[in-house]
């Protein structure tokens, strides 16, 4: 998949957007994406909400909306493993690479460890060789 093309397919303006989940560590080439984690603001969220995206509620209680390989979030409240980060900051703070807004590889590197489930440690390690090599 080639998550430029298809994030940049969405038409979504800088500063309304973070690509989440795998999809930053799939733009650096650490591993590949399956889909694709849009954090958004709430404008962008409900425009896409009266579009026909399906909404569904996420293990976290946080709904999202999904259609295609694209899930959007208005929120990244993961509480149950003690993450919880501004969507406001995690936007601005966004690596733009291409045209296409990610979250940073530091930001991914917390939630993963928030979690520490077996793959986040594997994403992590991956992370860490990855930054590692850019020193």
């Amino acid at each position: 998949m080639d998550i430029f093309q298809k994030v940049k397919e969405l038409n979504l303006p800088i500063g309304s957007y973070v690509v989440f989940g795998g999809g930053p560590m799939s733009a650096r080439g650490i591993k590949e994406a399956h889909d694709i984690d849009i954090l958004t603001t709430p404008e962008i969220y409900e425009k896409f909400k009266k579009e026909g995206w399906e909404e569904k509620t996420a293990s976290s209680g946080s709904n999202f909306l999904i259609k295609d390989d694209y899930e959007l979030f208005r929120d990244w409240n993961f509480s149950f493993a003690n993450y919880n980060p501004d969507p406001q900051k995690v936007i601005a703070e966004a690596d733009i690479i291409d045209g296409v807004a990610f979250a940073s590889l530091d930001e991914v590197r917390r939630w993963k460890s928030a979690f520490a489930r077996e793959k986040d440690l594997v994403d992590i390690k991956l992370i860490d060789d990855f930054l590692a090599k850019q020193l």
